[in-house]
Order: C-alpha cells, then sequence, then structure tokens
C-alpha cells in the first residue's frame, strides 16, 4: 500500500515483516534475479510457486535513486512521482494541435524536473503531497 490517498497517514509494515510472514507459511523466500521487468520490483521465489513474489518497498526500501517511472492520467496529466502533485497537464497542447516536437520538449522538461527522492518517511510533509489514491493515478 503506497502512503498517498487512502494509504496516507496509516502504519506501514517493512518488506522484512511480509517477507517473514509469507517464508514462515510457505518456506523460505529465495532472491530472484532474474529478468522480471524493468521497474523498481524485486523478486523472491517460493518452494513450490510457478511464479514469482516482487516487492515495490517504497517506505523501508527506497528506490527513489533507480525510479524509472513517470504515469499519464486519464485526464492527460504527466505525473513524476506517486507522491507530490508535480508533473505537466499535457492535455492543453494536445487539445490545440501542438506538435510532436512541442509535446517531446514539454514531455523531456517535465522528466528533467522528476524530483530526486520522495519524503513519505518525513513526518508532517505536506507541500504538494498527493491526495488521490492510486487507481485514480494510474498505478
Amino acid at each position: 500500500l503506497m502512503p498517498i490517498g487512502q494509504g496516507s497517514g496509516g502504519t506501514y509494515r517493512t518488506e522484512e515483516g511480509g517477507r517473514a510472514r509469507l517464508a514462515g507459511a510457505f518456506g523460505p523466500m529465495m532472491a530472484y534475479h532474474g529478468p522480471m521487468g524493468n521497474g523498481p520490483s524485486h523478486y523472491f521465489t517460493l518452494p513450490g510457486f510457478a511464479g514469482k513474489v516482487g516487492f515495490i518497498s517504497a517506505m523501508s526500501h527506497s528506490f527513489c535513486h533507480q525510479c524509472n517511472r513517470v504515469r499519464l492520467t486519464a485526464q492527460g496529466f504527466l505525473k513524476t512521482c506517486l507522491q507530490y502533485e508535480e508533473g505537466a497537464d499535457l492535455k492543453p497542447l494536445l487539445r490545440r494541435g501542438g506538435s510532436d516536437q512541442e509535446l517531446l520538449a514539454l514531455v523531456a522538461d517535465t522528466i528533467h524536473k522528476k524530483p530526486v527522492h520522495h519524503r513519505f518517511r518525513e513526518d508532517g510533509y505536506i507541500e504538494k503531497a498527493e491526495c488521490r489514491g492510486m487507481s485514480q493515478i494510474g498505478g
């Protein structure tokens, strides 16, 4: 559960705690280093499981330094970080018939301004904080 929208203000559990519960129920977890996509998740195998279990642990294992994600909302807003409402509204440019070059320039500029890290663990940090939940953002 990401600490935004309905998930904000609650307590969080560490990845280690989740892994310990799974291992207690299903056996030892082994790190999986094979190809599984290009996102921030890291994966484990469990005895007898056909698939892998992946963790994206924003609170207990910050991955900001390797984050390669942006999101385009259904409203045409390009978000550069889940925590912040920062980004760029692409819809006006698209509606007025902006060129591909203008769109590429706006996207590149927005990604260039992507925050260096989130501040989920900083008590009371609310400047430009995201209020919507993951399903409203496209996560």
